[in-house]
């Protein structure tokens, strides 16, 4: 996914980027607690288990990313909560020939 690509196409429908980072800010932003099993569920051991991979993956995993946009002309105080931002923008400079 080129997420700068996407920030660009929602500009142009009259969005703008708040946040660009890595999935796990979803849990700073949302009331969803993974560090606790959900308690509307009946989980048998083995799905409990599951479920704690899962959030452990959900959290040190770096290869899914989050792009959060924001209406343009909304509440301009808005600053979404996770405190460890990537840059949209890629610096080519730094790129190998074959990487560019």
């Amino acid at each position: 996914m080129n997420f700068s690509f996407l920030a660009q196409e929602g500009q142009l429908a009259g969005l703008k980027p708040v946040y660009y980072g890595c999935q796990r800010a979803l849990e700073s932003a949302t009331p969803i607690l993974l560090n606790a099993l959900p308690p509307n569920r009946q989980l048998t051991p083995a799905k409990e288990n599951e479920f704690r991979s899962w959030a452990v993956y959900f959290r040190i995993l770096h290869s899914f990313k989050l792009l959060v946009q924001q209406k343009e002309n909304t509440d301009g105080s808005f600053v979404y909560p996770d405190h460890d931002p990537l840059p949209l923008q890629v610096d080519e400079h730094g790129f190998a020939p074959l990487q560019k």
